[in-house]
Parts: structure tokens; sequence; C-alpha cells
């Protein structure tokens, strides 16, 4: 997935470090196939821009056309079609080339490579090397040295990174036992040994004393990747076409709403407030944003898909209820605007809105269809590990009964306006 690359870019870049963004994906032979495929893994980089936001197409693209058994995957049609400033390294010992290696079908090997040299070309294809301590990586090594050099391809040391430290190897194991549900007496999945940390400079040119040549090529391809994601623009599409005036629509629509809302003549304590909210919208640059709600809350009521009533701090916004787009009278319950949008601290609003599971599929559809499939994404939510549920899968795994478990998280302090407590607090109790 690429959930992490944004996370990614503005931490490398707050540190002054230059952020590389990549994706080991799962790769099947063809996705039409009506046959079950076996997944391998394939390391891609991007280069540029472009070569970013093709490896972003590749992941949605693996869960929207290429999910199998709970797994997302690509196939070569795909990466041709998203191969723009991308850079291929062959892949670890899940991969297809590796796998060949393995079961001594360098046949096999061979043409994998020729197949990504002919998608990405050869100035953007390496024949990846590890020394991971084992057995069957040393059989992959010596046959992808004689591929790289039979080929004219660049060799790239590299190694599998699972954690930070040599020691967390432990924690690793504690980490796949939560998300296998086994114990470290019985573990489901396991690493071979306990190389996966993230070596040094020093022990990787060790590790490679016998290919010194692997080493520089992860400088080149570092060198290579020059990525720029741009952040903080708004992209939202337009709703009336070029020319016309989208403000002026929108202030039309509330003061119709007014008068549906609160009679005809509108108080005046709810023009001056519609005013203030009109004047910050507009300001912010979000006229575009209320209309584009306002339409598909509106095809929702009009086919008779239900829609919630509004929650959060959209409640507070007068322009909203009388849009319809929330049910809450913010002036009878005194609700503030600015919690909602405030000049002060720019962000993009967040309404939250409830649709009938019946009905939420056409809503979508409708949005899709208006504005194009290309300006439309669906979000994701991540689950985290909070520090109860963390306790308690912690004593599970190391073997203890679900009392001591539960009791331990008991004494964790309550979060705080939905902050987990910190670490050093939960010792304190």
């Amino acid at each position: 997935v690429m959930n992490g690359a944004v996370e990614l870019f503005k931490a490398a870049k707050k540190e002054g470090i230059k952020p590389i963004v990549g994706c080991e994906i799962y790769l099947v032979g063809d996705l039409k196939a009506e046959k079950k495929q076996k997944r391998t893994h394939l390391t891609l980089m991007a280069e540029n821009n472009e070569g970013y936001k093709n490896l972003v197409r590749l992941s949605s693209a693996g869960f929207l056309e290429g999910m199998s058994s709970g797994k997302p995957a690509v196939d070569m049609a795909l990466l041709e079609k998203y191969s723009d400033g991308v850079i291929a390294l062959s892949g670890c010992l899940a991969s297809t080339f590796a796998k060949a290696l393995v079961k001594d079908r360098a046949d096999i090997a061979r043409k994998h490579i020729d197949d990504l040299v002919q998608i990405f070309g050869p100035e953007d294809v390496y024949i990846e090397l590890q020394k991971n301590g084992i057995p069957e990586q040393d059989i992959v090594n010596e046959g992808a040295v004689k591929v790289a050099r039979d080929s004219g391809l660049s060799m790239v040391g590299t190694a599998d990174v699972r954690y930070l430290r040599r020691e967390d190897y432990q924690h690793h194991s504690a980490l796949l036992c939560v998300q296998t549900k086994s114990t470290l007496q019985n573990p489901k999945m396991q690493f071979s040994g306990n190389e996966y940390y993230l070596k040094s400079t020093e022990e990787m040119v060790a590790a490679f004393a016998e290919w010194p040549e692997a080493i520089p090529m992860a400088a080149e391809i570092a060198d290579r990747t020059e990525i720029d994601i741009p952040l903080g623009n708004i992209l939202l599409p337009r709703f009336l076409p070029d020319g016309e005036d989208e403000h002026a629509y929108l202030r039309e629509l509330v003061f119709e709403g007014l008068r549906e809302r609160y009679g005809d003549p509108i108080p005046a304590e709810a023009i001056e407030r519609a005013e203030m909210e009109l004047g910050v919208i507009n300001k912010m640059g979000y006229d575009a944003y209320f209309l584009i709600v306002w339409d598909f809350i509106k095809y929702a009521k009009d086919n008779s898909i239900a829609v919630g009533p509004g929650r959060g701090s959209a409640a507070g916004s007068l322009v909203a209820y009388t849009l319809r787009i929330t049910d809450l009278d913010p002036l009878k319950y005194d609700l503030l605007f600015e919690r909602f949008l405030n000049p002060e601290r720019v962000s993009m609003p967040d309404i939250d809105i409830d649709f009938s599971v019946r009905g939420r599929e056409r809503v979508m559809q409708y949005v899709k269809e208006k504005y194009g499939v290309e300006r439309v994404a669906q979000i994701i939510t991540f689950g985290k590990m909070f520090p109860r549920a963390a306790t308690r899968d912690a004593a599970r795994v190391l073997g203890h009964e679900y009392a001591i478990g539960d009791r331990l998280s008991k004494l964790i302090p309550d979060p705080e306006q939905g902050r987990a407590p910190k670490f050093d607090d939960c010792l304190a109790e």
C-alpha cells in the first residue's frame, strides 16, 4: 500500500532528509484469469512525481481490480499501463525472479526480467541482492549475479527491514502473533533469523564485499529519485461552469433556505449569521464545496435514500442548515460556526454525513458520473493499537490467561478527549 507515503514525505522534509518513496506490490500473472493465482513480490520506486502518481494508481488498482483472498494484486498489464517514472527492483525471496532461481529455473527468471525490461526499460530495472543468512538467498544471489552480468543490468544490494534494531526481533515476533492471533510459544507466522533490521552503511559494505559494485547502486537510485508531493492545495472541482458565479448561486440557495426554515420575512439574527458564514466560506474558497455537498444530499433525499441529521462541528453552520445538509438549528441551540470553519485556522471543511447502506452506493455512483471517476476517491480508516487493547494482546501473545491481561488493562488511565494516555503516565498509575 501507499498509505504512509505522505506521512513519510512530510517527516523527511521536516528533518531535511530526501524522501524516497516506493511500494512492494503483490504481482500475479493475469488478473482476468479465472483460476486462483499465487502472488509474488516486486519492489517499485518512484523516480519522480509521475512515478509517485503511478504507484498510487497501481496500489488503488490492486484493491479495486485485483482483490483475491483478502489481498490486493496487480499484473503485468497494469504495470505496463502505469510504468512511467517508476524504477523496478527484481524483489526479495518472495519475488517471481527469486522463486524461479530457487527452483533452478533460470530460464523463467530471465524471462521475467526481460518482461520487466520491456515495461520499464533497461535503465529502470535493477537486480536485487540480499544477505540475510537464509540458504535459499545464497542460491538466489548466485543466479542473480549471472543474470545481471549476462543482461548488462545493474545489481543493487538491499536489505529487507522489518524492525529498527537487531534486538527488536522479539518485538516483531510478538506483533506477528498479534496479527495472526497466535502466541510466541505456538506462532502461526515467523521470520527466519534476526537479520531484518536497519543495517548501517558499514554493515552493508561488509555484507556485500563479494559484489562491491552493488552498494553504490543504492546511492544511484537515491540520487535519481526526486519527488515533491504538492500538499495543502484545494483540489475541488467547480460546481458551476466556468464564468458563472458560484458564490452568488450559493447565496441564493441559502436565502431561499432561510425563508423555508424561518419564514418570510427572515429574522434579522438569521440574516446576520448567514451573511457572516457566507463571507467566511467565500474568503476561504469553499463555495463549490458547499454546493457539491448540497447537490448530492439533495439527490439522495429526492431518491428516497435516508440521510442522517448531521453530526460533529458542521452542526454549527447555519449555511449547512439552510441547505438541508444538516437538520439541527444552530441558532436555537446556540452552536458555534467557528468550531466548523475558522479563517484563523485554515483547513478543509469536514462534514460527516450518514447515508443508508441501501442507497450509499447510488449516491457514490451519482457523484462519479457527475464529476468523473478520476475526481472521486474513497478514504480509508486506520485502526490503531490503543494501550488497553495492546496490553490484552501482549498478555495473550505471552501465553497468559485473559484475566491477567484484562486486569492490567483496567489499570491504564482513561483516554482524554479521545487521546490515549502516554506510556509514562500508564507506568505512573
